[in-house]
């Protein structure tokens, strides 16, 4: 798999004349609110009012909700015991280029052919499995094969609209093979107005010590045609 590197911005900005890097910005956050589904298990989201502006000044509010509530990005701690927790995953690995592929088409295991299939011969160490479904009713998955490939093929990130990576009653196997090495979840994305292609992922978790996981914001940068060359076809060694 050919890697990719993010040149210093202001150089490549000279470079081309100034123009900006990216055209737009797409939010592929789920709205947190209280009530949302979360899984099964998992503490409930609830907002509440400390404060208000009219009796108190200003206006503060109280957050109830889990680590994994939304979308979210596991830590190794999430199914290792012992293992880095949330402030620890490196920032490399949720910043940076990334390729969304369609697999709305797709009904159960991802595997190893299926990932095949939908995957040009090179590509981004970050991918968005992009499954579009209205509700949180899972419908495609990636199996241990899928993790296992995309472990040996130096991906970084994958990310899935479903709440899970896995199977909703999976033994656990793909989050951790994953995990193990050093490979970023992030669950719980909207790529329902997303476009299959190359993009800049941001996805940034809360910096929560030793937690398993955290709810993050991740936007989807696309590229001007000018730069899609040199941020997308830059390899590495």
């Amino acid at each position: 798999m050919q890697k990719y590197r993010l040149t210093h911005i202001s150089k490549m900005r000279s470079s081309l004349g100034g123009d900006w890097m990216f055209k737009q910005f797409i939010d592929i956050s789920r709205e947190l609110f209280t009530g949302i589904e979360v899984w099964p298990g998992d503490p409930e989201v609830q907002f509440g009012y400390v404060s208000s502006v009219s009796s108190n000044g200003a206006q503060v509010m109280e957050l109830r909700l889990g680590t994994h509530s939304g979308t979210h990005i596991d830590a190794p701690a999430h199914f290792i015991e012992g293992a880095m927790g949330i402030d620890e995953v490196p920032l490399s690995a949720t910043i940076g280029p990334c390729l969304v592929i369609d697999l709305t088409n797709m009904h159960g295991p991802i595997d190893q052919a299926a990932l095949e299939i939908h995957l040009p011969e090179e590509y981004p160490p970050r991918l968005l499995l992009k499954t579009s479904h209205d509700s949180w009713q899972q419908a495609a998955y990636l199996n241990h094969e899928g993790a296992r490939f995309l472990v040996e093929s130096g991906v970084k990130l994958v990310g899935t609209e479903e709440m899970s990576i896995e199977q909703t009653d999976g033994d656990g196997r793909v989050h951790k093979t994953l995990l193990e090495a050093g490979v970023a979840i992030l669950e719980g994305i909207d790529l329902q107005k997303v476009a299959p292609g190359p993009y800049v992922l941001l996805a940034l978790p809360l910096r929560l010590k030793g937690a398993d996981g955290s709810p993050c914001r991740a936007v989807l940068g696309v590229l001007s045609e000018k730069w899609q060359p040199h941020v997308l076809c830059n390899s590495v060694p």
